[in-house]
């Protein structure tokens, strides 16, 4: 009887043993367990950013839930609020302002509006575009600075910088200059002024706004909305989905959600011609939505040309990346035919229908996903690429079959990159023309030994390595038969290793 006591004690503490087991199993797979990460993409679109407000509003249940997000024009704007969920400041901002709290003179656009939509062509219209005429725009935009410093406070810069360091935001914007489009995170900007003008810049639309003006050295940048190049930032966002070098490589991230500021085609299919000026804007309308089109389209080879895709990493849990896109009514958007009209009932109207953008039956909804085996594939094939070129462009003595090796790699993980199969084949012609009769007196001097009774050796092949001729022969020949498809940074290398074996 007096074993009964032992024996209960004993079982309570094999329970109590037990328990504190499976606490620290699951604990440990709780840590194991990695966070996803929300990312977001907005499209540029004006005024019509409201109906976005509404949109990642409802897509973010009123909370901070992204964490990545990159957009373009009225997009970055909405961003830097959004990764904090300042959703009634993104409404105030939205529906609460008219043209002459983003424009210094918006009657300017407001009398070019009429001469566009209403085909009201008259004196006013004239006057309005006489007036800056030869500033190279034709309303100042000061105004939009000025309210997005006051709504982006120095506070919630702070927060998302220093506090939130899992958080960040990229800004496109075109340079005008030179016709490239830049791009700029909070994490690494120096101010948060510095930052502003950034997100300023990528609003500014060229004509209409005023540019930002950015002096370096003895150059002035003129930096405009990057929308007219890049009006959907969807391929940026990959890159920055897929580089690991900030350290969040314990961060799954497997989703994108766009929100795009048009509907899925031209929306005006019954435009008729009308003045001068509505022809010349209906083209701008086709080009963007030629530019947004292809912005659309996944390009992963764009996306890994990097030399940082050494930095490329998708975690191995990972089996797709899935894309939603939605699209803007095609009825709200008619409302807003001219997208620099500050409308703020219009503006109201269209952020109420943003946060009931789910039950909507006029909003189109696509869905895309990317096969992650696909992307280690290609980011395999790329890497050996990148090997291949800087053997080509930095090796003093280059060993003709490890070159051979990483093409027919690149070719073999990324079936069609760069040319690399051609190239490959030139090589492997190279190589029988210049090495064959080495190779071949090799082997005739490994017959004369054995037949004088020496021990049976394996013929050995020579390493291939080329000389400088050879060299200068094989670079000519990728610049001037293979080069499409390659980037500018391999044919700039190449350019400049031919220039220096030349001299």
């Amino acid at each position: 009887m007096q074993l009964l006591p032992q024996l209960y004690f004993l079982n309570c503490m094999k329970y109590l043993l037990l328990i504190i087991i499976s606490l620290f199993v699951m604990g440990g797979l709780k840590a194991q367990t990695k966070p996803h990460q929300r990312v977001l993409v907005i499209s540029g679109g004006g005024a019509k950013g409201a109906w976005g407000v509404g949109v990642v509003q409802s897509l973010s249940h009123n909370t901070p839930y992204y964490n990545l997000i990159t957009g373009t024009s009225t997009g970055t704007l909405i961003a830097p609020l959004a990764l904090l969920g300042k959703f009634d400041e993104l409404k105030q901002a939205y529906t609460h302002i008219s043209g002459k709290d983003v424009l210094r003179d918006p009657e300017n656009l407001q009398a070019l509006a009429d001469g566009v939509i209403n085909q009201n062509f008259s004196l006013q219209t004239v006057n309005g575009i006489r007036r800056n005429f030869f500033k190279g725009y034709i309303s100042n935009s000061d105004p939009l600075l000025e309210l997005l410093n006051k709504f982006f406070k120095i506070e919630y810069y702070d927060s998302i910088k220093y506090k939130l360091r899992t958080k960040n935001m990229y800004v496109s914007s075109l340079n005008l200059r030179n016709g490239k489009i830049s791009y700029h995170d909070l994490q690494s900007s120096k101010s948060k002024q510095d930052f502003n003008n950034w997100i300023w810049s990528s609003c500014n639309e060229p004509v209409y706004m005023s540019p930002y003006f950015e002096k370096v050295e003895d150059t002035i940048n003129q930096y405009v909305d990057g929308g007219i190049r890049d009006n959907v930032p969807l391929n940026k966002m990959l890159e920055c989905l897929l580089d690991t070098s900030g350290g969040n490589s314990n961060v799954i991230r497997d989703s994108i959600d766009i929100v795009i500021h048009n509907p899925s085609d031209l929306y005006n299919t019954n435009w008729h011609m009308g003045n001068t000026l509505s022809t010349l804007f209906r083209m701008i309308d086709i080009l963007r939505a030629d530019v947004r089109e292809n912005d659309l389209k996944v390009e992963l080879a764009t996306v890994l040309n990097k030399e940082k895709n050494k930095n490329y990493h998708l975690d191995s849990s990972i089996k797709f990346i899935y894309i939603r896109k939605i699209f803007m009514p095609r009825d709200l958007v008619k409302v807003f035919e001219f997208e620099l009209n500050f409308d703020s009932t219009a503006m109201l109207e269209a952020y109420r229908r943003g946060t009931t953008w789910d039950h909507d039956f006029r909003v189109e909804i696509q869905y895309d996903s990317i096969d992650a085996t696909v992307i280690r594939n290609q980011n395999k094939g790329f890497k050996e690429n990148l090997i291949a070129f800087s053997n080509l462009t930095d090796s003093a003595n280059i060993n003709l079959d490890t070159l051979m090796r990483h093409f027919e790699e690149a070719d073999k993980n990324y079936s069609g990159i760069f040319k690399a199969k051609e190239i490959y084949n030139y090589l492997n012609e190279f190589s029988n023309k210049h090495f064959k009769t080495e190779q071949n007196n090799t082997s005739k001097g490994t017959k004369i030994n054995q037949q004088k009774g020496a021990k049976e050796v394996a013929p050995t092949k020579s390493p291939q390595i080329l000389d400088l001729p050879s060299k200068i022969q094989i670079i000519q020949e990728i610049l001037d038969k293979y080069s499409e498809g390659l980037s500018t940074d391999d044919i700039s290398k190449l350019k400049d290793t031919l220039n220096k074996y030349e001299k």
